[in-house]
């Protein structure tokens, strides 16, 4: 079961992976789960539809601003700070930027004006926007 578990895969998936029954699977799990072998993530953290803005701060290159309630309801999720984001346009590609909390930023994404530039982001194009999670 182990071999299987990589933080991405529910309990049902891990046990068709290993080839075993789901219920025997789930059960393996909460004994490894309460021994302390394996920790359960709790909520998968939500995709945001945000709108790229020019940002009216200094923001560096590669650079993205989110408002900070964003950004902790991820850690919450996630347990940990996201430090990258994943975009992804409405054209299916996904970009992806360093992390940076800017109050008032609401439901926009800023940028700088290189990044907007360098990435061929439009200003007022909407994003799909959510964390890069770590793995290993």
């Amino acid at each position: 079961v182990l071999g299987h578990v990589n933080g991405q895969r529910n309990v049902t998936r891990v046990a068709l992976d290993a080839g075993l029954d789901p219920d025997d699977t789930l059960a393996i799990v909460e004994r490894l789960t309460r021994i302390g072998v394996l920790k359960m993530r709790g909520r998968r953290p939500r995709t945001a539809r945000l709108v790229a803005r020019l940002g009216d701060i200094d923001l560096a290159a590669g650079v993205a601003g989110l408002a900070p309630g964003i950004l902790n309801t991820w850690q919450r999720a996630t347990g940990a700070p996201p430090e990258r984001i994943a975009c992804r346009r409405q054209d299916g590609k996904v970009l992806v930027f360093r992390a940076s909390p800017v109050d008032g930023a609401g439901p926009y994404i800023r940028f700088s004006r290189d990044t907007l530039f360098r990435s061929d982001l439009a200003a007022n194009e909407a994003l799909l926007v959510r964390p890069v999670l770590k793995h290993g």
